[in-house]
């Protein structure tokens, strides 16, 4: 890298200082590049002294220092807060929870769709049991039709319901965990996936 003396101005990419001196015959790699060239431009190489990070962190240039006769950019570290890190973890864990509860089900050899909409279908196909106990209906599921009953339908809807509640009291487990969690590391070792394997049942 490389840092122009006159407008104390870094340059991260060789391809920015072909542009800003577009005059000069440039070699092809940046390491070819000669010393009477960056001195006669008031040019030097510049090294840049990047951090390790962790996952939750973001370095951004903050300025140029020499340290024993090597000119060094330098960054600045920030990190995401633990609230917003937590946040994002419960995001991701309301996303897991929401596609597993919509995702459908396989409830007395029938596959059963469990999106938003057809939750209130049922819901609605019990009321009317509630007031027709002996009429029977025709139900799409995820591949065919069914004809149900009183009976039967009451057996989807407490599949349904089991599913969904299941669903619903994983998520509150785990987003326990993550309000529990009292540091960035413990938040960021928190993978959702695993946790919702180990927490899940139906």
């Amino acid at each position: 890298m490389f840092y122009i003396t006159e407008s104390n101005q870094p340059i991260f990419h060789y391809e920015q200082l072909r542009q800003l001196y577009p005059q000069i015959l440039w070699p092809i790699h940046a390491e070819d590049i000669t010393d009477d060239v960056l001195d006669a431009l008031n040019i030097e190489r510049m090294v840049v002294d990047a951090p390790v990070l962790q996952p939750w962190e973001n370095a951004s240039f903050s300025h140029v220092v020499t340290e024993e006769g090597v000119l060094k950019a330098k960054y600045a570290v920030t990190a995401t807060s633990l609230a917003d890190l937590k946040n994002q973890k419960q995001q991701e864990l309301a996303a897991k929870r929401y596609a597993i509860e919509t995702g459908g089900i396989v409830a007395a050899g029938a596959a059963v769709k469990t999106d938003r909409q057809s939750q209130a279908m049922i819901a609605a196909a019990l009321q009317y049991f509630q007031f027709s106990p002996t009429a029977v209906i025709d139900w799409k599921g995820e591949a065919q039709w069914y004809t149900l009953n009183a009976q039967a339908a009451q057996g989807i809807a407490q599949a349904v319901g089991n599913h969904v509640q299941h669903c619903f009291a994983t998520e509150k487990t785990i987003s326990e965990m993550i309000s529990a969690a009292t540091s960035h590391a413990e938040v960021w070792g928190l993978n959702i996936e695993t946790l919702w394997n180990n927490h899940f049942t139906e």
